[in-house]
């Protein structure tokens, strides 16, 4: 998934995402669910999360900056 094409996601089911070891940066995720995703060592750095649900997702030494 290349986060970089939006900044704002509203609504989205995001579901098995690879995002192990990436940056995501300055993106805005609102009511958005995320289902089996890796995050493991990923970065967020100034992103903002609000009402988002994480089912079954690795989130192992991620990272979370600013948000």
């Amino acid at each position: 998934m290349n986060f970089d094409e939006k900044d704002d996601y509203y609504a989205v089911n995001f579901e098995g995402l690879d995002c192990a070891e990436i940056e995501i940066e300055a993106k805005e995720f609102d009511n958005c669910t995320f289902t089996k995703c890796d995050f493991s060592e990923a970065h967020f750095k100034k992103c903002k999360f609000i009402e988002c649900d994480f089912v079954n997702c690795n989130l192992s030494l991620a990272k979370v900056e600013y948000s």
